[in-house]
């Protein structure tokens, strides 16, 4: 049972998620279904990425910045068994390395999507690695790995869903910095993470922060964005997101606006925005943190 388990992939976590609230997505229940597909197609893209209805944005958006920045740390997580299983490694919250082993099984309610993170289409065809990644971090977490969740329901997709950049460093083992508008204080694990940096509802101290930002993004750094507002654009769709984290993938020093990339996934829908820009005062209207690694 435990060679099955630890071996064999077959450790799959519960079949419910509480729903990215977020997105206004509520409860779902899932069954699993075999993807099929390679693990990588045309490298590894920030683009790959799109979430499902667990409120896993946190780690996905971690996922984005290293796809943008450099996605060798991506790569490096995988391991092919070469029998439909695959090892993915992440790191503890005391920096120690962690590999659990998940198969091709992923959460799906109609056999032909993935209700939960997947490739760039949903679909259960195709690249695999986003969708692995966020069961097999799910896995991880009932090892207390992450320290989420109570005894009864660690190895879930529930007891993972919301969280901070604590995610940055559980997919590269790099201590994160992070500097805030309005909150202070550590990592949510509070253990292995640098302290955050505050300007406190200051708009001239948060400005100062601006450069070691975009120090970080040419130094080919990941970084993490943590809202608690929402932004629109002029035709009306959201960009910024409450309660949403997301990627900041460029700076364009000529307009001093950044890039920013959803974790959503790219979409024809006039609601929201996959890409779009925002400067960094526009940041503090939403007690926005960033975080790099």
């Amino acid at each position: 049972m435990l060679i099955d388990k630890w071996y064999g992939g077959l450790d799959r976590p519960t079949n419910f998620v509480q729903g990215d609230t977020a997105a206004d997505l509520g409860s779902l229940n899932f069954d699993y279904y075999e993807m099929v597909g390679d693990l990588f197609i045309d490298g590894i893209s920030a683009s790959d990425i799109r979430q499902g209805q667990a409120g896993t944005c946190y780690v996905l958006a971690a996922a984005c910045s290293y796809a943008n920045s450099d996605s060798n740390t991506i790569a490096e997580m995988f391991r092919d068994n070469k029998d439909g299983t695959y090892g993915v490694r992440f790191y503890d919250n005391s920096l120690n390395e962690l590999w659990v082993t998940v198969d091709s099984y992923v959460p799906s309610t109609d056999g032909y999507s993935t209700a939960l993170a997947g490739n760039s289409s949903w679909s259960l065809t195709g690249e695999k690695w986003v969708a692995l990644m966020e069961k097999g971090y799910a896995q991880a977490n009932e090892t207390g790995a992450f320290s989420r969740g109570d005894d009864s329901r660690k190895n879930s997709f529930s007891a993972i869903e919301g969280g901070l950049m604590d995610a940055l460093t559980h997919l590269s083992g790099e201590i994160s910095n992070t500097v805030s508008f309005y909150y202070s204080g550590t990592g949510s694990s509070g253990v292995g993470l640098n302290d955050w940096t505050s300007a406190w509802g200051n708009q001239n101290y948060w400005n100062t922060f601006e450069t070691r930002v975009v120090g970080a993004l040419n130094s080919n750094k990941a970084l993490w964005l943590g809202s608690f507002g929402n932004t629109w654009a002029m035709n009306g769709s959201r960009e910024l997101v409450a309660g949403h984290a997301f990627a900041i993938t460029n700076y364009n020093e000529s307009t001093g606006l950044f890039t920013v990339m959803n974790p959503w996934g790219s979409t024809s829908s006039r609601y929201y925005n996959h890409t779009f820009t925002i400067s960094w005062e526009d940041l503090s209207s939403v007690n926005a943190i960033v975080s790099w690694s």
